[in-house]
């Protein structure tokens, strides 16, 4: 039985005919399973058992994997014509090459991630085919992803939405002199037993440990009086989860709740800054201004970026940093966290949330918990 095709085609069609591209050739396990619907689990082990789905702006298409991933991939993929070759007999660019000749694309204009595919392979390929020219199309599978179907608006809440729960669920069940890996644990565990088909990240510190961006969690104990942080995340069927969340142990000091009162304040009006046109370079100034306005120190490279599918490069565009001049476009899913560090206090808080970008103002994608307050775990 054929798979389902959830990727974006209007907006991949308008690209394509764009980039005056007669094929595209895609190897990297994030836009193979995009645009196949297949999942290969391999090509991200074994990085020579490549995986090659190729498709015109008709959708006419073939998808060239190695033998053993052939009755996977016909099952799962959209695409009927799969092709295959025999690992270490045949080399698998002999074989896409063989299959764009049978297509008849091998004088066309190809599009190819130049940024995945290794020299020596492409090397290969640029030989088995000296007719065809080679364009350089990362960029363009990229905006293509940028914008997501409905569809994958509703495994983006999902992933988030259960993420959110696995965090919190740590968070109720955690006590004072629980250490920082058990609480992590638990939130790992969550997430697979939520549905998760593997993990992207989990880390978690609490105290000076939690000043790490992205913290080992270890032994050490949670503690009266200090905070933490963690940083989650999972693959749900493709489509992957990122969350930031705080947490107070016992009685924490009033002024590391005020702060937290504050960065939330900020991530919630960046947020509501999420608008089609507006720029990844606009939204991180309007929350560096928001945390001038809420007296809170900025010390950061980025405040957030697009969701990727299958982990990716997990950042996609957009990124929200100062040099980001892609606009936002309705049906974009952004991450937004700010991060705010008190080196002088020895303490960090984090929160991070999923958003779709809608025209009439972003829809928050994690809302399975109010983080209004500060969590306490007594």
């Amino acid at each position: 039985m054929a798979g389902q095709r959830i990727m974006n085609v209007p907006r991949f069609r308008e690209h394509m005919e764009r980039a005056g591209l007669n094929a595209v050739v895609l190897a990297s396990p994030e836009n193979v399973f995009y645009t196949s619907g297949a999942m290969i689990t391999t090509q991200r082990s074994l990085r020579d058992r490549l995986a090659f789905s190729v498709l015109t702006a008709g959708l006419d298409a073939v998808f060239v994997v190695c033998n053993i991933e052939e009755s996977l991939s016909r099952k799962a993929s959209w695409i009927p014509d799969v092709r295959s070759y025999v690992e270490r007999k045949e080399h698998p660019v002999d074989a896409l090459a063989s299959a764009l000749r049978e297509k008849g694309w091998e004088r066309g204009r190809l599009g190819y991630e130049a940024r995945f595919l290794p020299a020596g392979q492409f090397e290969g390929l640029r030989q088995a085919l000296p007719q065809a020219t080679w364009v350089p199309a990362d960029d363009m599978i990229i905006s293509v992803r940028a914008v997501k179907t409905p569809e994958e608006v509703e495994r983006f809440r999902n992933a988030a939405r259960t993420t959110e729960r696995a965090i919190q669920d740590a968070f109720v069940r955690a006590r004072p002199g629980d250490t920082e890996k058990s609480v992590n644990d638990r939130i790992m565990i969550n997430m697979l037993e939520g549905g998760a088909d593997s993990l992207t990240h989990s880390v978690f510190g609490t105290g000076e440990n939690a000043l790490h961006a992205h913290a080992v969690p270890g032994s050490h104990p949670l503690t009266p009086g200090t905070v933490g942080r963690v940083d989650s995340g999972a693959e749900f069927g493709g489509y992957t989860s990122d969350l930031a969340r705080s947490v107070g142990v016992g009685k924490v000091p009033d002024y590391m709740l005020d702060a937290y009162k504050r960065l939330r304040a900020i991530e919630r009006s960046t947020i509501e800054f999420l608008r089609p046109g507006r720029t990844g370079a606009e939204v991180f100034t309007f929350c560096k201004e928001a945390f001038a306005r809420q007296g809170l120190k900025f010390a950061m490279p980025h405040i957030g970026h697009g969701l990727a599918v299958l982990g990716g490069e997990m950042h996609e565009e957009p990124n929200l940093h100062p040099y980001c001049k892609v606009p936002l476009e309705a049906g974009m899913v952004i991450d937004v966290e700010p991060f705010y560090w008190d080196w002088d206090r020895k303490f960090a808080l984090h929160i991070e949330d999923t958003a779709l970008v809608t025209d009439k103002g972003a829809v928050i994608l994690s809302d399975a918990t109010n983080t209004e307050e500060l969590f306490l775990i007594t």
